[in-house]
């Protein structure tokens, strides 16, 4: 009994050992991320209050297409562009420049509070590029009026592609909505959420014209869940911005068969060795 007990103890401390080694690599891209967002919105405040860029805008969007593809090149960003103040995009870098070109984005939530004069952090599916980024925007001004907004987009998933696969790292939205992961998990909803935060997550278009699938999970509470193959699964997550999670998965049923295995073969040697002592007892007597 007390070799099952101790074996039962082992065994959950592994499991926590591995849960929290998973915390320590969530925390760890969390940081790399965090770090990128700190330096692209100081680069968007500055180029946003140059007069470099006011010269090239009053140029023309010509102008301004070269100086966005020469930035994004040296800055390593997925996409920069400028849209006007009611939302049209005027200027793109050259990579998605053919999607993003006069297309309208006022309905976005990052233009509608940089249009406001903040600076917005937002991460979202392109409608237009299919890419997922987050997006740094910041308002444009000349002569103390807001001429437009410009964004600097870059790919959150640089920030963990090996993890993707070997630690089944996911970007989870608040909704349950896997926004990065492997293809079986990809815009699948972990949990379910409330209409009112399905129909928020449609409006604000955060993983574009994507569809939110159920996942079949069966949810036992709020970091465990069963899947379809009745095994469970213990939710490993890292916050990195509000309404955005970095995720891991730990399968339980892994720790379980364990248990199972040590108790059976705990069981044969108690078994065994019960039987020894009773031939022993027999001969001393």
């Amino acid at each position: 009994s007390s070799l099952i007990y101790l074996s039962g103890k082992y065994i959950e401390g592994i499991k926590d050992m591995d849960a929290y080694h998973k915390e320590l690599t969530l925390r760890r891209i969390s940081l790399e991320i965090e770090n990128k967002i700190a330096f692209y919105s100081d680069l968007v405040r500055f180029i946003a209050s140059t007069e470099d860029l006011k010269n090239r805008m009053k140029k023309g969007s010509e102008e301004l297409n070269k100086y966005f593809s020469y930035l994004n090149q040296i800055f390593d960003t997925n996409l920069i562009w400028f849209a006007d103040k009611n939302g049209k995009i005027i200027a793109c870098s050259a990579e998605y420049r053919k999607e993003m070109i006069n297309n309208n984005v006022s309905f976005r939530k990052d233009f509608k509070e940089s249009i406001q004069g903040k600076l917005s952090i937002f991460i979202a599916r392109g409608i237009y590029t299919k890419s997922d980024d987050i997006r740094i925007s910041y308002p444009v001004y000349d002569k103390g009026n807001t001429v437009g907004v410009l964004v600097f987009q870059f790919d959150i998933g640089k920030s963990f592609i090996k993890e993707l696969e070997t630690e089944n790292v996911c970007v989870m939205h608040s909704s349950g909505g896997v926004f990065i992961g492997k293809q079986e998990l990809k815009n699948r909803m972990l949990f379910s959420p409330s209409p009112e935060e399905l129909k928020k997550v449609y409006e604000e278009k955060i993983f574009g014209n994507d569809t939110l699938l159920p996942s079949g999970f069966k949810k036992i509470n709020d970091n465990l869940f069963e899947d379809f193959k009745k095994q469970r699964w213990q939710i490993v997550k890292h916050e990195i911005m509000k309404e955005w999670w970095l995720v891991s998965f730990l399968n339980l049923s892994l720790y379980e068969k364990f248990k199972g295995i040590s108790y059976i073969v705990l069981l044969i040697l108690a078994f065994i060795s019960h039987s020894f002592a009773i031939r022993s007892l027999e001969m001393l007597r």
